[in-house]
């Protein structure tokens, strides 16, 4: 998570934060239409350790 972080910083690709959310939700709403098991539960554990990630990459977003 560190080496993706440090790539989407703000002195590398530059992602901004506010597109975190989108892609989380187009990644579980794929999931979703591709998993005929999916479910609430399942939702929520995929945003739950997704969301770890997000907060790793997040926290190195200013850092230059």
């Amino acid at each position: 998570m560190t080496d993706l972080g440090e790539s989407h910083a703000k002195s590398g690709l530059d992602i901004g934060p506010e597109l975190y959310e989108l892609w989380l939700s187009a990644l579980v709403n794929t999931v979703a239409e591709n998993d005929p098991k999916f479910d609430a539960e399942l939702d929520a554990a995929w945003r739950e350790v997704a969301n770890h990630g997000i907060s790793v990459m997040l926290s190195m977003h200013d850092d230059d």
